[in-house]
């Protein structure tokens, strides 16, 4: 990795070369109503990706919207263990992630976000 600047997952506390931006109230509940979107957390792209897979927005703006919460979730906590175990914290990020720099599209089963990488 060329300048590789680790940083920590603020849930799983792997070392990654890249995380991405985690809005702890989902950017639909706010936008719509032209609020302000809110606290984010970095987190790595499994992390990010394994909330959206276990919660839906309204669980994630209404219960699960702090960092706290989400590490205290009962399936959040299994994965978390999994995850540590699987990927050692010096494990980098994926091949498929490597080069990718800036904004990505992610599209989960039914919506479109934006999820921005952290350089």
């Amino acid at each position: 990795m060329a300048n590789n600047q680790q940083k920590q997952c603020q849930l799983c506390q792997r070392q990654m070369e890249y995380l991405t931006v985690h809005h702890l109230v989902p950017r639909q509940n706010t936008k719509r109503k032209k609020q302000d979107p809110g606290p984010t957390a970095n987190i790595c792209s499994a992390c990010h990706r394994q909330i959206h897979v276990l919660f839906d927005n309204k669980l994630l703006a209404l219960e699960l919207n702090t960092l706290d919460k989400l590490k205290d979730e009962p399936q959040m906590q299994k994965f978390l263990v999994w995850v540590r175990k699987l990927f050692p914290r010096e494990a980098g990020i994926s091949p498929s992630l490597k080069n990718k720099v800036g904004w990505r599209k992610r599209v989960a089963p039914g919506e479109y976000a934006i999820t921005r990488l952290v350089p």
